[in-house]
């Protein structure tokens, strides 16, 4: 496995065009980019954070996707104690620092760090990605998507642009569960959620996107160990992904690649 040195992430954010005082929407897989040699990897997050501080400075803001859809079998979400699930180590690194703020969605939740935490995470609507939640104020804010040895799949931009075209391969459904910031403080709440049709069973695929993005010169992408970061600034990708889905609502969607409404 490649081995690389945890501290070049500094000069590989610089690389991408992140500076300091943005507001960088962080998905992840570390993984991907190898061993590093200079930290043990349960220091790597640690590390990444130190560096991507470094850059963007304390007056810069991080987001991470924290998502767990258990709240959808009715399990009891806890924003203060219920970890993310499948969102890469970096999420849930940023999801335990003690400064750390949650959004309130249950199921589509992302937690902050940064002077805007609060702004970003104060919104409650029924959907994450609804007006004045978390991922509008981010949009609003010009936020940047950093990702980090993951690939387009994981852009969760991609679920407010279904969304707002109302795509056929998804519908509303409305989710009741126990709700609280603990044990201690718990109601039973409804959030909705842009679900997918099981019977079309879509299976999503953004990473044709990348082409496009590098022609439009709207992408900054670099390789650390066996791993690649690429930059976008989050207006550029909802915009030009709202643009592919007007054409073609499936065009995403690898096994009705072809379909129309």
């Amino acid at each position: 496995m490649q081995k690389y040195n945890s501290e070049h992430f500094y000069s590989t954010f610089l690389d991408v065009g992140l500076k300091r005082g943005d507001m960088v929407l962080v998905h992840n897989s570390l993984f991907s980019f190898g061993i590093p040699t200079d930290v043990p990897l349960k220091e790597l997050s640690s590390s990444i954070y130190k560096q991507l501080r470094k850059v963007i400075g304390e007056e810069g803001t991080i987001a991470v996707p924290t998502f767990n859809f258990d709240f959808c079998k009715g399990i009891p979400f806890y924003s203060n104690t219920t970890p993310s699930k499948n969102m890469g180590v970096f999420s849930e690194y940023i999801r335990m620092l003690p400064t750390s703020l949650r959004s309130k969605h249950p199921m589509q939740s992302i937690a902050v760090v940064g002077p805007l935490a609060e702004a970003i995470t104060n919104g409650d609507p029924q959907s994450a990605f609804g007006e004045h939640g978390a991922f509008d104020v981010l949009l609003k804010n010009n936020a940047k998507i950093l990702l980090l040895g993951t690939d387009y799949n994981a852009a969760s931009f991609i679920h407010m642009v279904e969304e707002h075209n109302k795509v056929p391969y998804r519908y509303w459904k409305s989710f009741t569960a126990p709700y609280g910031v603990n044990e201690a403080e718990t109601v039973d709440r409804t959030y909705q959620m842009y679900v997918r049709d099981l019977e079309v069973n879509p299976i999503l695929n953004m990473n044709f996107i990348e082409e496009i993005l590098v022609d439009k010169n709207l992408l900054q992408k670099t390789q650390l160990g066996a791993g690649f970061i690429h930059c976008i600034k989050a207006n550029d990708y909802v915009l030009l992904a709202d643009e592919l889905i007007k054409e073609n609502p499936y065009c995403f969607v690898s096994n009705h690649k072809n379909e129309a409404n």
